[in-house]
Parts: structure tokens; sequence; C-alpha cells
């Protein structure tokens, strides 16, 4: 039966799902089979009609020619449920040139011949062809709509269907993205759609008739596309979800007679998503979106109920011609998976262990052969072996942190749970070369700068960031002059307005970072990390508080006491911490030191030494640590750093207000677009929505 993910042996239905049907291709839904089970694939060979089942092991499909569909059937509608309820994945189709209805039943070895189950008439058209459970009677039946508006419910009996005329919807309406769903969670599917005007009308199946029933009014000039069905919140009441032409993720989660249409998250519209599918990727009981980007990322939109947190699963190949993508747990482990089929016919399916999808060959079909009808379900029954053991239990956490700190920077990143996430687009990376408030950066192939979570808390004394990207952070080329390869640059940048005032500092969009708000003015200092050429460089801090050699020259001067000269040598250090004039200045006129506490170099006394990009490496008070498998970065800036004003008040401490902006940058030599002519790919760069108005409360 088709429902949603979280009924075991049920099917979560999408729009996607009505709209392949029509087109007679793919079914886009997910369907979970029974506990330690793991779902089977389906496919016709057009030419001769054979229907080959590959019977998944939950390692690999062990393929079989089951049943026919003869190759001259004119059966439009082919479709799957359970519709004897014996908890099989049946096959259905319809001729439209007769109207019959043929049904060929699962059975433990094979599919039936084809078997009249009834017949619609052929006087009139019908659309929107869903499968469900209408009358809670544990049989899969069959609903469509016809050309005069009414919805025709062929009710399974087990052996036959019996018609019935369950209401009608206006023919003027406009109705479209039927979708299927059980939205007050009686136990009997319903059907939902959405007219010309923006109105979500339900019809409560009440076993014998649908109730129509207004859900709810969305935006008509949005652009909503990619209709999909799920139980996000967890509620038990089927929700919908669509993505917006701005690349929003909007939810309408229900509340049994109606949709509560909320923001969940959004991704990049630059990725150009396509082949949207439904499921629980992470097994926590909550449906999750995956989508796959024209770069081959599997994106996942993982729901914790009031939101989605985006984050790549899987890269796939763009050359290898995958189609025919499912949605199931094909290795019955609970998980759901993605399957799909390469244009050479080897079915791939990307193993989900709730982060990522791991690549695995599950069997090969013909190559030179059209398979149509490509379907997933429960066509033999057959337990999956054991799934393989699962990897070790990670090492225990580290003990508490001291009184006061809330962060360890150790690389376990367990102590960051509790802290607020904030979220970026998938895939969003684009070009440095635009510095205009009305630019237009392009997109660049770089999922090492690909930001997707970054989070900010703090102490009495230090800040502690948190990033998450798609790709490994930090990583950089080494040089190779014989090879013709140059070093890499990496930076883990946070932007920081410290003192609410649009006036001082600079636009991040000078800077080349965009983050899709057009405010974004005032930044006046940085704290960052820089890789280069396969290392740690330096952790440092920055001001943007001049605009011209006049006003840069006299910032050098405050910040080291006078000690540095300019112009002269970059680096140039240590001195006695000197103070910071929080001034207008520009993103090309900076200063740049690294700070270091009791420095024996003057005698025990904290010290600034003023450093360049790419070295020399001096070591600081800024520290870092990265994952096992470098996706995520924390670091500690201490207050400090940021020295003081020229009262002698720090610049950055305790009951201040600051608005911190967070972005990766690197060059592109381990980029994606690195080609024969172009050896060093492209620069770079990922910021998020600044975090405005962050105070810095006081810690006990």
């Amino acid at each position: 039966m088709r429902r949603l993910t979280r009924l075991r042996g049920h099917l979560n239905t999408t729009a996607a799902t009505v709209e392949l049907l029509e087109d007679r291709t793919l079914l886009a839904s997910t369907f979970t089979p029974p506990d330690g089970e793991a779902a089977d694939i389906l496919g016709r060979n057009t030419a001769s009609g054979s229907v080959v089942v590959g019977e998944s092991n939950g390692s690999s499909f062990a393929n079989e020619v089951s049943g026919v569909v003869p190759a001259g059937a004119d059966w439009s509608d082919l479709i799957t449920g359970d519709f004897n309820g014996d908890g099989l994945t049946d096959l259905a189709g319809r001729s439209p040139s007769d109207g019959y209805w043929r049904v060929l039943l699962s059975t433990d070895d094979n599919l039936t011949s084809p078997q009249i189950w009834g017949r619609w008439s052929t006087n009139v058209s019908f659309s929107d062809i869903l499968v469900g459970d209408f009358n809670k009677d544990g049989r899969d039946d069959v609903a469509a709509m016809a050309s005069t508006g009414t919805w025709v419910v062929s009710l399974s009996q087990g052996n036959r269907f019996k018609n019935s005329a369950f209401g009608a919807w206006s023919t003027t309406a406009g109705f479209s993205n039927i979708v299927i769903g059980d939205f007050n969670d009686d136990g009997r599917d319903d059907i939902a759609g959405v007219s010309s005007k923006g109105r979500w009308v339900v019809g409560i199946s009440m076993g014998n008739r649908f109730e129509t029933t207004d859900f709810g009014v969305w935006s008509t000039t949005a652009g909503f596309h990619d209709i999909v069905t799920g139980d996000f919140d967890g509620n038990g009441e089927t929700d919908i979800a669509a993505l917006s032409r701005g690349g929003t993720w909007v939810v309408g989660l229900s509340h049994g007679s109606r949709f509560e249409f909320k923001a969940f998250g959004a991704w990049s519209t630059n990725a150009e998503f396509g082949n949207i599918r439904v499921g629980d990727f992470n097994g926590d009981g909550l449906s999750d979106i995956a989508g796959l980007s024209k770069s081959g990322a599997w994106v996942v939109a993982v729901s914790d109920g009031t939101h989605f947190a985006s984050k790549v699963f899987a890269r796939w190949s763009t050359t290898a011609g995958f189609g025919d993508f499912l949605a199931s747990d094909f290795t019955g482990d609970g998980l759901t998976d993605i399957a799909g089929r390469s244009a050479g016919g080897t079915w791939v399916v990307g193993v989900s262990d709730g982060t990522r999808l791991y690549t695995s060959g599950f069997s090969q079909w013909s190559g030179v052969v059209n398979w149509d009808n490509v379907h997933v379900g429960n066509f033999s029954g057959a337990p999956a072996n054991p799934p393989p053991p699962p990897p070790p239990p990670p090492p225990p956490p580290p003990p508490p942190p001291p009184p006061g700190t809330t962060i360890v920077i150790d690389g376990n990143f367990n102590d960051w749970n509790s802290v607020t996430n904030y979220t970026d687009p998938v895939d969003d990376q684009h070009d440095t070369d635009h510095n205009t408030a009305s630019g237009n950066p392009v997109y660049v192939d770089h999922p090492d700068v690909d930001l997707l979570n970054y989070r900010v808390t703090h102490d009495n004394e230090n800040f502690y960031f948190y990033f998450e990207a798609t790709g490994q952070i930090g990583r950089t080329q080494m040089e190779n002059a014989a090879q013709g390869l140059r070093a890499g640059r990496y930076y883990v940048i946070v932007t920081i307005d410290v003192d609410n005032n649009d006036v001082t500092g600079y636009p991040l969009y000078e800077g080349g970072y965009y983050t899709g708000t057009t405010n974004t003015t005032g930044y006046d200092m940085n704290g960052e990390i820089e890789f280069y050429n396969g290392a740690f460089n330096t952790g440092h801090y920055l001001q943007h508080g001049a605009r011209n050699d006049a006003e840069l020259a006299q910032a050098f001067a405050d910040q080291s006491n006078g000690g540095y000269i300019y112009p002269g040598p970059e680096t140039q250090g240590p001195f006695m911490p000197g103070f910071v004039n929080v001034l207008p200045g520009t993103y090309d006129y900076y200063t740049q030191w690294v700070y270091k506490e009791n420095d024996p170099v003057l005698g025990g006394n904290d010290s600034v030494t003023f450093v360049q990009d790419r070295g020399p490496v001096i070591q600081g008070n800024i520290t870092y640590a990265l994952s096992p498998d470098g996706h995520k970065l924390e670091m500690k800036v201490p207050f400090k750093g940021f020295l003081v004003d020229a009262g002698g008040n720090p610049i950055i401490t305790t009951g201040k207000t600051v608005d911190l902006s967070f972005s990766l940058e690197a060059s592109g030599e381990l980029g994606n677009e690195v080609t024969p002519s172009n050896r060093n790919g492209n620069w770079a760069s990922d910021t998020g929505e600044p975090i405005n108005g962050y105070v810095i409360t006081p810690v006990n």
C-alpha cells in the first residue's frame, strides 16, 4: 500500500509519481519494505515484453524473468500496488482501447499471467492515476479523475476491482499537482490538489466517498515545483513540500484539516536540482528530501521537524548516463537508499549510513535493451541477508571542559550539539571575480568551499566557530614545479561588524563575499585561518579600517606601537600590541597580524607580528581542529587578539553585540573545473547569511 515511509511496507507517493505515471516512465516514489526485508526492482524489456525482477539480498540484485506484459499491449497506466493484501507488490495496467484493468499478481516465485480485474469507461478520459488504500481494508485501490471531474475509485476486492464514484471536483478550477497521502492520520488514504489560484483542496476519504476540504492557500507567484509528500514533522499526518523558483523549500505541515506553510530551508538555484526523491535517509522517522544537482551531487535535506539541514550525501558521475532513479531500503537496515541505472546497464545503489550514500554495484541489466516501467517494490518477499556489521563505535567523548568554557578544540564535535546551527544552501559556491553590490557571481564547481552549516558560541575570553562543508576544509595542493603544479590556498574566515556601525569597515561584496543579502556593509575585522601548500599556515586577525596608503600607514603604526615600517616588508614583528581605531575602510587596504600570548621574545609579554598570505608560518593564539574526514572545522579565536581601542577598552568583550559572517574561500587547483587549458582551476568562495545581533553574554 502506498503510504508514508514511517509505515513499513508502504509507499510514499509524490506528485512526481503522478506526472511520471502519465508519461509512462518512472515512479518517483519511496517504497519501504517490511522490517528486515530489502526492496526489489522491476523493469520491462520493451521489445520482448519480458518483466525482469531484481530480487535484493541486501547487497545485490538477483535478476530473473518473472512474467510477461505483451510487447504489443497498449497498457498506458502500468502501476504497482498490493492489490490482494498479501504483502507482495503486484503489477496492473489499463488498456485505453478497451478500458480493461489487468493485474499480474506477485507470488514467491514469479508474476501470474494478466488477469482482468475490472473496466473503466472508454467514453471519458482519465488523469492523475493514484494507488492507495482508500477504505482501510489492507488492499490497494486505484483512483483517477475523469474528464468530467468525477473521482472514480476502483476498490479492490482481492480478485477484482469494484468501481465507485467518490465525488467530483470542478473542471474549471485548474487543479494540478495531485498527490496522495493520509492527511488526517485516520488510516485511509486521501487525495490533494492545488487550484490555479493557489488553493489546496484535500479529498478526505470516508471509505466510500471523498469529503472535500479547504486546506489553505499558497502563493501563485512563487513558481513552486517538485511537489512532494512526506511526514516531515513526524506527527503521523502527510505533509506537502515544494521548491520555489528562488530555491526555498516550503513545507505545508498538515494539522488534519489545514496546512501550515513554513520555509524549511533553501537550495542553490545554480545547482539545477532534479530527480527529487523522498525518504528517511537517517532513520529518525521523519521524511527527508534528496535531489541530484547538475554537478552530480546527491543533496539530502534532512528534516528535524522544523527545518531542513542540507548536506551532500554522495557524488555520482555526470558522464555515466544514470537514470531510472529509485528511492527505497535496498539493504534491509531501515534507511532509505538511492538506486540508479547507468547507460551501460549497471545498477548502482547509494547505500545510506545516515550521513552519506556509499556507492555499491548491485547488478547488471543489458545496456542495449530499452527498459520501460521500472519500479520498486516487494516482488519476492524474501528477507535480506543480515547487513554488514556496523562500523566500530566512535571513541568516548572527552572529559567535560573546565568551568566557564563550552567547547574543547579537539576534533570531537559532540560538544557542538546544543549550539544553534545555521545553514547555507548546498552547492552554491561561486567565483571571486565580482566585487559590486549588484554583482552576479558565477557558479564554480569547488565542493571544498561549499559551506553547509556554521555555528558560534563563546566564553568570557574567546569566540568558538564551527564550519561544515561538502568537501574537505583546508585541503590545498602542494607545489611541484617540475609538474607545473602551484601551491594552493584555502581560507576559513569569520568577518565581524564589531561596533554595529555600517559606516565603519567595508561591505562584504567588495571581497567577493555574496550572502544573498544586500545590506552587508560595516564589517570591520576578521578572525581567520589560512592553509597553504598542503599545510596549515597561520591563524590571524585582520582589520579593514583604511581607504588609502596614508590611512593604512597610520593603522600599522597604531597597532604596532609605532614599530611597523610602512612601506616595508609585509612580515614584521614581534611588537608590543597597540590599539585599533575602528574606521571606514575598503577591502584592499587592511592590516593582518598574528597575536601571540606570553611571547618569550618580548620577555613573556603578549606580541603582535604582522604577516602576509602564503607565509612565512608564525604561530599564534588562534587554534583549530578538523574532523577525521575533513568536512568539519572548529576554531577558537581569543578576544584579546582583536586588540583594544585608543582608550584601552577591548574591541571584543562580553556585553557587546556584533554581526558575524562565515565564509570559505580557496584557489582552484583542487576544484572540479581543472582542465588541460586551465591547470589551476578557478577560485571559489561561499558565504552564509550573516548572524546579526549576536550578544556576547557573560558566562558564569
